[in-house]
């Protein structure tokens, strides 16, 4: 959520200074967003991000498998 337009401007507009904004923690604590409270739903959130990221590393390595094997096959075709 920090990386967002809406909190870029949030910051500039609380911000002191003119050329990079930086903001206190009492106005960063003011800042609102939506973010699940119920610790349980975080959870949740989190270990499908977990599964999703180990499915992806999982495809890739399976995209690295079939590389080598179609680089195999090409130079056996070719000798």
């Amino acid at each position: 959520e920090l990386q967002t337009s809406e909190f870029y401007k949030y910051s500039v507009s609380v911000s002191m200074r003119t050329g990079m904004p930086k903001i206190n923690r009492d106005e960063l604590n003011q800042f609102s967003y939506l973010a699940p409270k119920n610790i349980e739903e975080q959870q949740k959130i989190g270990t499908f991000f977990k599964q999703l990221d180990e499915t992806i590393t999982l495809q890739q390595q399976k995209l690295t498998l079939l590389k080598q094997l179609k680089k195999a096959f090409l130079q056996k075709l070719f000798i």
